[in-house]
């Protein structure tokens, strides 16, 4: 038996986090469009700049790339360098297994990438 695709899941603190209220209405539109595209698409949150065609539709490529910069500058995406951006979090957007999976592989990718280390403190991480 297939088990269920995942789904979007909206977080019970979203309605009231300082992060997304503080968000223009364009960048929170591009924002929920790239995590439902995320969640069956991309589950370690990986957005290249193709998928942010599915945000505001009348958006130019520049304003785009402008929204998709404020949710870096709220640290609700990280910039990948490449054009591309990565959602933070993005185990709090999956449900069920596909969570918990998805996240372990998030969680495993950022901690090589940063090699070990707490961006925030400095300290060392335990694999």
């Amino acid at each position: 038996m297939r088990r269920p695709p995942p789904k979007a899941k909206i977080p019970s603190y979203f309605y009231n986090d300082p992060d997304i209220l503080n968000l223009s209405d364009q960048a929170f539109r591009l924002h929920v469009c790239v995590l439902a595209w995320c969640v069956e698409q991309s589950p370690k949150g990986i957005v290249p700049e193709a998928a942010l065609t599915f945000g505001p539709p009348l958006a130019s490529k520049a304003e785009r790339h402008q929204y998709a910069r404020e949710l870096v500058a709220a640290a609700l995406w990280a910039s990948s360098g490449d054009g591309g951006y990565m959602v933070l979090r993005m185990d709090h957007y999956i449900t069920g297994n596909h969570r918990s999976k998805a996240y372990r592989r998030l969680e495993q990718d950022v901690f090589e990438i940063d090699g070990w280390v707490c961006q925030l403190c400095g300290e060392p991480v335990d694999p």
